[in-house]
């Protein structure tokens, strides 16, 4: 053999033994490189070579989950868990399946923002990635979450104690330092869990996305007076249509009742239509918020769906769980103070 020959010949058994691949230094370091830029290996299943690992090993991420295992399929996610598995007693597993057609980056995206969250508040799931999977790359993007309780509502304390909390999350949130607060744009019971770390039951949220809940600058809430009113009353309308709660047309009275909710302030919600510069300033504001904590996939998202024109600012949510139940929720909420002879139709 030629020397040239052997030369190529070691280079090719070089290139194929090889596991890392170096990558531009001046590039970034994205998921899936080490500090030294070097690309991990693509997840390829279970290691052949595993005797008697932990199940969650030998199991092959790039498979659906087995139906059995599975908690609970959401919109973008799936929700399930191995049982009697090393790491799984208090945490589940969340990705996505095929169909749900989740992709990669956002789901990324939604697992740092839930990490970011829950760091920073307190209110939020606590995330993990999978040891054996972490700087493994594939279709899907795989995690722990903490296991919380589903909110039940069974009795009044239950309903009172959903509803208390709830409320105080959002004001916590409000009160936090800084130029701008939290919103949860899209509440129901079921993005709620209840967790317990030895001081007692709290409310923390369990589904999180980079479009639901948002970076409101506190000078806009202050000029437009909606973000906080808004969140209230959607927590209070989908409590009274989405659960059994014994009660619970006086439960959602006594809370309006306390935070001074009235007709008035339902009316102008329903009804309000932020201004272009509005809309413009609260897109752009989060925009910059994700961008500032590299979660670019989903500033470019929003930017994509406002240029596209199907951005949905609050109340979208709002009108969307109220359906035909309209006047069922305007005849829960006191008629005192304006709001007995407002009329939102005097200006249009």
């Amino acid at each position: 053999m030629s020397t040239r020959s052997k030369r190529a010949s070691r280079s090719k058994r070089k290139n194929s033994n090889s596991k890392k691949v170096r990558v531009n230094p001046l590039l970034p370091i994205s998921e899936g490189a080490n500090e030294e830029g070097l690309i991990e290996n693509i997840y390829t299943g279970p290691d052949p070579n595993l005797n008697n690992a932990p199940y969650i090993q030998m199991h092959d991420f790039r498979e659906p989950p087995p139906p059995p295992f599975v908690k609970g399929y959401g919109s973008s996610k799936t929700v399930w868990h191995i049982p009697g598995s090393e790491g799984t007693g208090t945490r589940v597993i969340v990705n996505a399946t095929d169909e749900q057609q989740q992709i990669r980056e956002k789901a990324m995206d939604d697992y740092n923002y839930t990490k970011l969250l829950h760091d920073t508040y307190g209110f939020f799931s606590e995330v993990a990635e999978i040891p054996h999977l972490v700087g493994k790359k594939f279709k899907k993007f795989v995690y722990f979450a903490e296991i919380a309780q589903r909110v039940t509502f069974r009795t009044v304390l239950e309903g009172d104690f959903y509803l208390r909390h709830a409320f105080r999350l959002f004001n916590a949130l409000y009160a936090a330092p800084g130029e701008h607060f939290m919103v949860l744009i899209d509440i129901k019971p079921d993005n709620f869990g209840i967790i317990d770390h030895g001081n007692g039951p709290t409310l923390i949220c369990i589904d999180i996305d980079t479009k639901d809940i948002i970076a409101v600058p506190k000078r806009l809430e202050t000029k437009t007076k909606f973000f906080m009113k808004y969140q209230q009353l959607l927590l209070l309308l989908t409590f009274f249509l989405f659960t059994n709660c014994p009660q619970k047309g006086q439960l959602f009275k006594t809370f309006a009742d306390f935070y001074g909710l009235t007709k008035y302030d339902f009316y102008r919600v329903y009804n309000y239509v932020f201004s272009k510069e509005d809309v413009t300033e609260l897109t752009t504001y989060h925009q910059r918020f994700l961008h500032s904590h590299g979660l670019s996939h989903s500033a470019k998202d929003i930017e994509r769906s406002v240029r596209l024109g199907y951005y949905r600012p609050p109340p979208f949510h709002l009108r969307y769980y109220l359906r035909d139940n309209y006047q069922v929720i305007v005849d829960l909420l006191s008629g005192e103070s304006i709001a007995a002879n407002y009329d939102p139709n005097f200006l249009v």
